[in-house]
């Protein structure tokens, strides 16, 4: 005797869409942290060695002047057609 087997095509549960979903979100933040730190080098690491140099830091110029209090124009152009 033979036995007659139904199979019944349901779909997937919201469980399985769910973890899917987490699965996938897993693995574009693993890739996505790793692309930061892969960014995110010693940029000493370029120089002969790996080291520091041992001088001095560059200076940096700086400007100074002194604040003055005063109206500045505000145009708005293009929000209003004016006749």
């Amino acid at each position: 005797m033979s036995k007659v087997v139904q199979l019944r095509c349901e779909p997937p549960s919201r469980s399985m869409y769910a973890g899917r979903l987490l699965a996938r979100l897993l693995v574009v933040s693993v890739i996505a942290s790793l692309a930061i730190l892969a960014g995110c080098g010693n940029s000493n690491s370029s120089r002969p060695g790996g080291a520091r140099a041992a001088t001095a830091p560059q200076a940096i110029p700086v400007g100074v002047f002194s604040a003055e209090k005063r109206d500045m124009p505000y145009y708005l152009t293009g929000l209003e057609r004016f006749p």
